[in-house]
């Protein structure tokens, strides 16, 4: 492949990746307005309980592997950079980045983790 094919994947990897966040990002606003609001504390039933933990598990894992896949592919596409001779200043900054998406994954994978931990202990604590 070519500088500009490997960046024009690098950039549809890239919106794969914003646009996987979109629902879990969705989820979370939802339940913070209802924890917020006081519609989703400790007295609310438990099976909504329950049901909010699952939402927020759920769409942690179905972005996780989502990010995590497309990650993959901008790493692929990082080592075809590190292939091709006399890349432009946008090829050779791409080439660099390698480090900023292992950094990512482990982000993606412990912030779920962390909401919903947190969740937990706000309506079982």
């Amino acid at each position: 492949m070519t500088e500009k094919e490997l960046i024009r994947t690098w950039n549809e990897l890239r919106a794969a990746r914003v646009k996987s966040q979109l629902a879990p990002t969705l989820f979370l606003a939802v339940i913070l307005a209802l924890g917020a609001t006081g519609h989703l504390d400790k007295s609310t039933p438990t099976g909504l309980r329950l049901f909010a933990m699952g939402l927020v598990l759920t769409s942690g894992i179905f972005s996780a592997i989502s990010i995590l896949g497309a990650n993959r592919d901008a790493q692929w596409v990082i080592d075809a950079l590190k292939e091709l001779k006399g890349l432009s200043i946008l090829g050779e900054n791409l080439k660099k980045s390698g480090s900023s998406i292992f950094a990512a994954n482990i982000a993606y994978i412990v912030l779920p983790l962390f909401n919903l931990v947190v969740l937990w202990i706000y309506l079982y604590r």
